[in-house]
């Protein structure tokens, strides 16, 4: 397995049941987020309080506040710019989110506030990326706002099947982007995904079932692939 980079798992959290893992010192990061059968929506303040216990460890707090498409009414927004300070205030490390126009294209003036909103705090592109007409013009895009990463599975179901695309999108982000492949990873691919991409940071729930819950055993043989 190449190892160029000592890559990292951010591990997608839809409440408390990761609690026992991140106690462990198992898990270094995580992306917070409610409602799995939604995809990820903004998380109880009362969950994260729960989780910001450890301090070492990095929560990257999903900024969604409805399911379904990636527009957003101006009270919807008023409500992700309040619940972005709201967490910030509480200490998250960095948020996810992403506002679409009713085009499909990058809202770029919104997404922007939500960006100066949070700085110094790193924010990350959600997966509302993949649905994007022109994936090239959103790397860019995303650049030019001063998201730091982008998690995408390649305009693909999977990181297997968009693989080809990652590798575009991370030549095309080149040192100023951090694409981070999330979408269908587990340790029965995560070699192969890696040799091809050489990433710094793969994203994965780690479930293997239909709980919320990451499986222990699958959470510590992608850590173990992803060791230097």
């Amino acid at each position: 397995m190449s190892k160029l980079k000592c890559p990292l798992l951010e591990l997608a959290t839809f409440g408390t049941e990761n609690l026992a893992l991140v106690q462990k010192g198992t898990v270094k990061r995580i992306e917070l987020c409610s409602n799995k059968l939604a995809d990820g929506l903004t998380p109880d303040l009362a969950v994260f309080v729960q989780y910001r216990v450890f301090p070492d460890l990095d929560i990257r707090v999903m900024i969604r506040p409805k399911a379904g498409h990636f527009t957003y009414t101006e009270i919807e927004f008023e409500q992700m710019q309040n619940e972005l300070l709201t967490f910030k205030n509480k200490g998250a490390n960095g948020f996810v989110f992403g506002i679409l126009n009713s085009d499909g294209t990058i809202n770029t003036g919104k997404n922007k506030q939500l960006v100066d909103l949070a700085y110094p705090l790193p924010c990350t592109f959600h997966k509302a990326f993949d649905s994007l007409p022109d994936y090239k013009l959103g790397i860019e895009q995303c650049i030019q706002i001063g998201f730091k990463q982008v998690l995408s599975s390649g305009l693909k179901p999977s990181v297997i099947e968009g693989i080809d695309t990652l590798k575009k999108m991370i030549q095309l982000a080149a040192n100023q982007l951090c694409i981070i492949p999330g979408g269908g990873i587990r340790s029965s691919n995560l070699e192969a995904i890696h040799q091809q991409l050489n990433c710094e940071i793969y994203h994965s729930a780690a479930i293997t079932d239909n709980s919320n819950q990451a499986n222990l055993n699958e959470v510590k043989q992608l850590l173990t692939l992803l060791e230097c």
